[in-house]
């Protein structure tokens, strides 16, 4: 796996989001090799993610959910240098409805933005997993 790491700033971060806020900010790629790497993919994905209580034959265990809101695709087939750093500005929309996931039946409900690269075989999020940025506490969630 190559050493491409993920980090981003929010830059409009609050505590607590409304229904419709945008979430804007950049996320940089790091080519920490000494070879150049070719990008295949640079995407931001906005999930929903949640653990939901599942009877799976005899007993109830829970589930990790993760429903995919917005994906986009951010640049592919690009070359990034050893020692390069790419950067990409991104602007998402909070959902502006959305069911309550308020039931016994689901807990740890959360808005996640993840930033991946493709540089191998499978997508990631960085070498370190960085390129996470779970959504603080949404109103009406």
């Amino acid at each position: 796996m190559p050493n491409i790491y993920i980090k981003y700033t929010i830059s409009n971060q609050k505590i607590i989001y409304n229904p419709g806020d945008i979430i804007s900010g950049t996320f940089s790629l790091e080519n920490r090799e000494n070879q150049d790497q070719k990008l295949k993919k640079v995407e931001i994905k906005y999930v929903e993610f949640y653990y939901a209580l599942q009877r799976i034959i005899f007993k109830h265990v829970w589930n990790p959910i993760m429903n995919t809101l917005k994906h986009r695709v951010v640049d592919k087939k690009r070359i990034i240098k050893a020692g390069e750093t790419l950067e990409y500005a991104f602007k998402f929309k909070l959902p502006s409805t959305w069911k309550v996931k308020n039931s016994r039946k689901i807990k740890d409900w959360k808005l996640i933005l993840c930033f991946f690269e493709k540089t191998g075989l499978v997508s990631s999020t960085g070498i370190d997993g960085n390129g996470v940025y779970e959504v603080p506490a949404v109103k009406k969630s």
